[in-house]
Formats: structure tokens, sequence, C-alpha cells
């Protein structure tokens, strides 16, 4: 009886079985890290869109910064404007009485 063939047989068997779960083991190792992966990708799209969000945000607060600050300075040349015309008034006011000194008001008309 030749019982080399059968040797040969069972080595391959055992080499296959040997493959075979260390490919199943390899399987589920990288079922596992695709888990965790997916895991991963899922935080990371949260924290995407928390991130989009807080840009939303801070454009609109930035806009709506912008909007108070324009009005601000609206107001502010505002009051300058009337402080000026204030001013122009006071000038005039005291420019008449001593123009007016002569008896009549001034005309404009410097060449009489």
């Amino acid at each position: 009886m030749n019982l080399e063939p059968k040797l040969i047989m069972w080595k391959d068997f055992w080499k296959s079985f040997i493959t075979l779960f260390t490919l199943a083991r390899e399987l589920e190792q990288t079922r596992t890290d695709v888990k965790d992966t997916r895991k991963d990708l899922t935080n990371l799209t949260l924290v995407v869109q928390q991130l989009a969000n807080e840009i939303r945000f801070n454009k609109h607060e930035d806009q709506s910064e912008r909007e108070k600050m324009a009005i601000r300075l609206d107001s502010e040349r505002e009051r300058i404007i009337l402080q000026l015309q204030i001013e122009v008034l006071k000038l005039q006011n005291k420019l008449l009485p001593a123009s007016s000194s002569g008896g009549e008001p001034p005309t404009g008309d410097e060449s009489s």
C-alpha cells in the first residue's frame, strides 16, 4: 500500500483548511474595519454639517454686524451734518447783525 498519495492529499487538505481559516479571519477583520470606517465617516459627516452650520451662522452674524455698523455710521454722519448746519447758522447769525449795522441788510451786490 502506497501511503504517499494519501499523505499528499491530507497535506493539501490541511493547507487548504489553514488558508480558508486565514481568509475567514481576514474577512472578519475587514468587515470590522468597514464598520469602523462607516462610523468614522458618519461622524465626519456630522462634523462637516456642524461646521457648515457654524459658517452660515457666522456669515449671517457678520452681515448683521455690518448692517448695524452701517446704521450707526449713517446716524453718526447725520449727527455731524446737523452739527455743521447748526454751526453754519450760528456763523450766519453772527455775521448778519455785524453787516446790517449800516442800515440795510447786504444784497450781495458790492459794485455800487
